[in-house]
Parts: structure tokens; sequence; C-alpha cells
């Protein structure tokens, strides 16, 4: 349940992000759409990584201070965006979206024979590939046993060498959810934001 705090998180920058009045005749809606998306996903990973680096500095990564934080965050965004998040609300659902036919079925068929399938997978089936179970789970684990995300005693050296920003939004998952249940979310967020991004460009050039 309480992973819906970062949902929320991202839905609240989504609507602070956008604004309908800076959409171009060069850009359509849909192009908006995905780079606020994108945006979106970065503020996640942006937050994500400072609660991680703040509460390692005290020996304070767990539940409560990780929950207090993502509060704190929602809260925050709310008040300095409240105006904008309430017009906002109104004025993406209030925009007509023209797709021609032939586009228009090209993007259900991709939207129900891969996205919506990837989608359940990410929510009903934990991860088990073994990348996932000698590294990044482990990591996780270690970091949230030791309440913090610095170095540790291991066999496995990629757990303390490699780059750590996944890791820092899979531990703000898991503390939140209390289970490795949904952790496959963020790989099939960073699917999304490949997409919308790979789109993107291609609509540039």
């Amino acid at each position: 349940m309480y992973i819906l705090l970062i949902l929320l998180t991202f839905i609240f920058l989504s609507l602070s992000i956008f604004g309908s009045d800076s959409i171009s005749k060069e850009h359509s809606y849909l192009f908006e759409i995905r780079l606020v998306i994108i945006k979106a996903f970065i503020g996640i990973a942006f937050f994500s990584y400072i609660i991680c680096e703040i509460l390692s500095l005290f020996n304070l990564f767990s539940f409560n201070y990780v929950l207090i934080f993502w509060i704190l965050i929602n809260g925050v965004i709310i008040f300095l965006n409240k105006e904008k998040i309430k017009l906002n609300v109104f004025s993406v659902f209030s925009q007509k979206i023209i797709i021609p036919k032939k586009e228009k079925n090209i993007l259900l068929f991709i939207f129900f024979l891969i996205i919506l399938p990837l989608l359940l997978l990410a929510i009903f089936i934990a991860p088990n590939n073994w990348d996932s179970m000698a590294y990044h789970l482990p990591r996780v684990e270690h970091w949230i046993q030791n309440k913090n995300i610095y170095p540790y005693p291991t066999n496995i050296v990629r757990q303390v060498l490699t780059s750590p920003l996944s890791e820092y939004i899979i531990a703000n998952f898991k503390i939140l959810a209390s289970t490795d249940s949904f952790l496959n979310l963020v790989q099939f967020a960073s699917f999304i934001f490949i997409l919308f991004s790979g789109t993107l460009i291609f609509s540039l050039l």
C-alpha cells in the first residue's frame, strides 16, 4: 500500500511539469505527454537517490524514515504546485487526441500484445533470474539490513563496485512494499522510459 506514495509522486510531478500552454505548433500533444512522463521518471530516480544518500549518512535507511521522506516529497510538490496541479487535472483529460485509424490500431496492438502483458508480469511475478538473485536483490537486502548504502564485505564484487542508481530505486520500492513482488515494476518503468525516449528521438529526426 505504501508503495502507492511513489506512484502519487509520479502523478503529482507529471501534473506539475505539464503545461498545456507550452504546447507549440512544432510538437503534438502526445509529444508533450511523453516528454512530461520522461521528466517524471527522472524525478523519481532523483528522489530515490537523495533519500538513500541522506538517510545513509545517519544509518537511518529504514521503513519509517523512507516513508516520512516520500510523504514530505508529496507534500512539498502539492504545496508548491497546488494551483497548477488542479488546472492540469482538468486540462489533461479535456484534450482531444486525434490519431489516424491505422496508427491507432497499431498502438492498440502494441499495448494489448506487449505492454499490458509485461505490466501484469511485472506486478505478479517477483524477480527470479540469476542476475537479480546474485547481485541486484542481495545488494538491496544488505543495504536494508545495514541501514545504509555503504560498501560491505562480499565475495561478489559487483554488489559494491557497479553503479547503484537502479538499486536505489529498487530499495525504495522494497522498503515501502515490504515485499519483493513489485520490484520488476522498476524494470518495466525503465522499458517505458526507453520506449518514450526512443519514439521522441525518432519524431524529432
